[in-house]
């Protein structure tokens, strides 16, 4: 394998595999911001370190106050 790279969807699988999921980002107003298959990802969207998404992601708490992280989709449509 030294030297190949492997499709998005081929890294998709893997993260599955390894116990990854989808990261979801909300804002404030509980809006889908954009979601992620690993914290390295988010965390380049967010600009900051994956180990911070993960603690952010374990806590709950309101990241920069105004983005919610969540291992959850959150329909906002349904009551």
């Amino acid at each position: 394998m030294l030297g190949h790279t492997h499709s998005p969807d081929t890294l998709v699988k893997m993260s599955l595999v390894k116990g990854g999921g989808i990261i979801y980002i909300y804002n404030t107003h509980g809006s889908l911001v954009n979601s992620f298959y690993s914290a390295r990802k988010a965390a380049e969207f967010l600009k900051t370190d994956h180990q911070v998404i993960m603690r952010y992601l374990r806590s709950g708490k309101v990241f920069k106050e105004q983005w919610i992280l969540s291992t959850s989709f959150i329909d906002a449509n349904q009551s």
